[in-house]
């Protein structure tokens, strides 16, 4: 952070120079921008929907906040104005209602803070003044965009501002005049407030603490310097921030580039034994994939990452969405949470996992079976946590790509801390103009060349997150997600009945915000809170050419929960913890356009304590017991569910786990009330499963994970069709094992093996669980030598069911790429799908046939 002369903090640099941007500083700028943009998208879109009374104002305050700590963190001319451009360009890239407006008041709040900062750089009251005038602008915003841009009339716009106080009716000059005075006042008490949060709340305890380590500077603090302008790299934050483009490059001197420590990164997935995290802890077996992992397979989302974990099979549906399930369960059992929200749809419990971009996973840790008592119901099969990219990171990370089919993608993350301010987040961008068909498949009538007509599609990842230190014991966050898509879904080969699907709508947004307290060394008390909406649209068409339209669905749903959770660590040897979770679910759909909203809500609950017990050096054991509930249009269902699991450790580096217990899944929405399958007499299903794991580490860093797994789900839910009633109809039975092996066969040579078997069938009708296959196996070897790094990936898929019962044949798929460290970045050509091999999901989906991929990627974290 830079430091002004005599004059003050907040000056101007003492070089004298306006611009010259460091990586550091331009990540910290773009981090606020983002998170900004992201406030007005998320905050901004239910003080519309909720018609809140000069809603602008507070998200006007916000925005002081943001400016004015951004302006502390990077005090140069300009910075200001880089910060409202992005935000601005984030809020018009939303598409939300009024979003071009709302990016032209963003704007203007940034050029008045950075005028006045400018012209009275010096003068202690400058950012008092900045902050009125900004937050007073929200008064004069409607007038000008609404009242001449919009056309609607300054008288309109004065009419209903003075209504708001006054009410209806004539006023006469007095009242108006008091009603714009009590305005005037009310926005300039809230700018006032703004600045005062970030300077004695914010910023305060820094600026003391730098004050104290600066002898002979009168205003104290630590330097940086930049390196000259970094124009490149201000276009690529401002290109796939605001404006999510295809394409961008970015060029860094040689001696700015942060090399990394340690030896070369982790490649491909590891078992890992012991578990991050807060509130997940014992003796499980845990998977984890790093922003590496995920980089060098060169995956797009979080379903194509969640491949490279052994015993984890994703399909694509007949509407091309992404499916995921694992020993037998579908994603209905198995929950997702990012950055601690779970992201299931709450009418129908699916999981739009392409929804979360590649660019966005920092770590994505895998828990299968019934281990994770403390995140509630619903987790028969596991549970997914996903960490959005930099947290605990100083600086940035991009990478463009542009793929043969028509395929483009990108992102652009970081983060920095400013004072006792932590901020962290980015966007990521994918997209696809065409969907090419292996050479070996036969074209239908809406086939045009080897290419799928109605294929493109386009998502955005937006995320953004603040934590703040309040004092030794005491940190708060505040985090959001914005997901954003339009998809073509090409037809099934299914030519007896072909559906035409589209997606023009699909958005996601989640909001949370936490605060964490340790009273002592022994006790730590957290809670959370979040509101999460899932809005889409889906249009059914009969023929090609999308004339005869069979449906245009609408689906808008609201999640608000949190939770409360605490640990105590007095007793020697013990780790104990308890809580409560909580989330209601509202669904709101509709069938086709111009039919009534039909609305359906539950509530959802679960109690929970655990303890972990070191029995001896080598044991550890771990006890938990969880009481969950479900209520909802006057029913109610309620289970109670004990685990335990034990870890011994043996000598060299061996280690042997055993986990048992029972878990829970509740009836989505629409299997307990929808008018088509619903069935208000439903019972949950209940899972018990038991593991044996074997664990190894060597000396020399080679891993192996062996698991063995039994399970046994009864009451199952599940519909004849279309039209008929959820019922439970008999239970699953699913037992098998999970291979895990990392090794190093020579220096720069790495290899890894993953192997999953299992059996899965449905004890009544003694038949296969469609869609799971008996075996998976993939092979990732790494060549590193040099700047160049080669990584090849092959898969086999067994056999397995389709929901008719035909049997779909095996396939193996081979992907490669290369990497080359340049003066610009690391430089990499891939290939997916390289054989062009046919494979087929549900009712004939086929996968994309080969593609090529070039692009570049660069790590500036420090």
């Amino acid at each position: 952070m830079r430091v002004a002369d005599g004059a003050g903090r907040f000056g101007r640099p003492a070089d004298g120079r306006s611009l010259g941007f460091t990586s550091r500083e331009i990540a910290l700028l773009g981090l606020m921008a983002a998170l900004w943009g992201a406030i007005e998208i998320t905050v901004g879109g239910m003080i519309k929907s909720w018609h809140v009374p000069f809603g602008g104002s507070l998200l006007s305050t916000f925005g002081v906040v943001v400016l004015l700590t951004a302006r502390a963190g990077v005090p140069r001319r300009w910075s200001s104005v880089l910060v409202g451009l992005v935000a601005g360009g984030i809020r018009f890239a939303s598409g939300f209602g009024g979003a071009v407006f709302a990016a032209l008041g963003i704007a203007a709040e940034a050029v008045i803070v950075e005028v006045v900062l400018d012209v009275m750089p010096s003068r202690p009251r400058a950012r008092v003044l900045a902050g009125a005038l900004a937050v007073l602008w929200a008064l004069v915003h409607p007038f000008v965009v609404q009242g001449y841009l919009a056309g609607l009339g300054p008288e309109k716009v004065y009419e209903f501002t003075v209504g708001l106080i006054a009410g209806g009716g004539p006023h006469g000059s007095g009242e108006i005049l008091l009603v714009f005075a009590f305005l005037i006042i009310v926005h300039v008490a809230l700018g006032v407030s703004a600045v005062m949060f970030v300077d004695r709340i914010l910023l305060g305890p820094y600026a003391r603490s730098s004050k104290a380590n600066a002898p002979g500077s009168a205003d104290g603090g630590p330097t940086s310097s930049g390196r000259g302008p970094n124009a490149a790299a201000i276009a690529l934050v401002l290109a796939a921030v605001a404006f999510s483009t295809q394409q961008a490059a970015a060029q860094q001197t040689e001696a700015s580039r942060i090399e990394a420590e340690g030896g070369p990164p982790a490649t491909y997935v590891l078992p890992e034994f012991t578990v991050f995290g807060t509130r997940l802890f014992g003796p499980y077996a845990v998977f984890q994939l790093d922003a590496d992992d995920v980089q060098d397979v060169g995956a797009e989302d979080l379903a194509q990452a969640l491949e490279m974990v052994p015993g984890i099979v994703v399909r694509t549906d007949w509407r091309g969405e992404a499916r995921l399930s694992t020993r037998g369960l579908a994603e209905r059992e198995i929950v997702v949470l990012v950055d601690g929200v779970p992201i299931s749809d709450p009418y129908t419990g699916s999981v739009s996992s392409s929804m979360v971009l590649a660019g966005a996973l920092g770590t994505v840790r895998v828990t299968k079976g019934p281990a994770a008592s403390v995140y509630g119901a619903n987790a028969l099969g596991g549970i997914v946590e996903v960490c959005t990219v930099g947290r605990g990171h100083s600086g940035l990370r991009f990478e463009v790509s542009k793929g043969s089919d028509g395929r483009y993608s990108g992102h652009v993350s970081g983060g920095g801390r400013i004072g006792c301010v932590a901020v962290a987040g980015g966007v990521a961008a994918n997209g696809r103009s065409d969907f090419t068909l292996p050479a070996s498949f036969d074209a239908e009538q809406w086939e045009d060349g080897g290419k799928r007509e109605y294929s493109a599609r386009e998502e955005l990842f937006a995320w953004g997150r603040a934590e703040w230190s309040v004092g030794a014991r005491t940190d708060a966050s505040v985090s959001v997600q914005v997901a954003d898509g339009r998809r073509d879904v090409p037809a099934s080969t299914n030519s007896d009945r072909p559906r035409f699907w589209r997606f023009p709508l699909w958005r996601e947004v989640r909001t949370v915000g936490s605060v964490g307290f340790r009273p002592n060394d022994q006790l730590l008390f957290e809670g959370r809170l979040y509101y999460a909406t899932n809005d889409n649209q889906l249009a059914a068409y009969n023929d090609f050419e999308r004339t005869d339209r069979r449906w245009l669905s609408s689906v808008s749903n609201r999640a608000i929960g949190g939770y409360a959770y605490g640990e105590y660590r007095g007793v020697p040897g013990q780790r104990i913890s308890g809580g409560v979770n909580v989330r209601g679910d509202i669904a709101r759909l509709q069938r086709d356009a111009g039919e009534a909203w039909r609305r359906y809500e539950a509530t959802t609950a679960s109690v929970f304590g655990q303890d972990v017990v070191r029995l001896a050096e080598r044991d550890r054991v771990s006890f938990a017991l969880n009481a969950d509930m479900m209520a909802g249009e006057g029913r109610f269902l309620a289970t109670l569910n004990p685990q335990a699991a034990w870890t011994h450790g043996l000598s060299d580096g061996l280690s042997v786990r055993v986990l048992a217990g029972m878990k829970t899944r509740f009836p989505t929405l629409k299997e307990w009330f929808s008018v088509e399958i619903g069935n208000p007499d439903l019972r949950p299903e209940r899972s018990v499963a038991v593991e044996l794991e074997l664990a190894k580490v060597t000396s020399a860093g080679s891993r192996l994970s062996l698991v063995g797994f039994r399970q046994s789900v009864s009451d199952m839910i599940v519909t004849a069709g279309w039209g008929d009633p959820a019922r439970n109809l008999g239970s699953v039975g699913s037992w098998g094992a999970e291979l895990g092996v990392r090794h190093r066969l020579s220096p720069g040579v790495d290899l890894d093996l993953t192997l999953a078997m299992t059996s899965a069938r449905d004890t009544e009708s003694n038949t296969d669980v469609p869609f799971v296959p008996k075996t998976m196996g993939a092979v990732v070897a790494s060549y590193e030598r040099g700047p160049v790094r080669c990584i090849a990936r092959a898969t086999r898929v067994g056999s397995r069911r389709d929901a008719r019962g035909t049997t779909l044949p095996p396939y193996v798929l081979v992907d490669a790429r290369v990497a080359v460290t340049t003066r610009i970045g690391d430089v990499f050509v891939g290939a997916e799908n390289l054989l062009d091999v046919l494979y087929e999901d549900e009712d004939g989906f086929p996968q994309p046939g080969r593609c090529f991929e070039i692009g570049v990627s660069r790590d500036l974290y420090r």
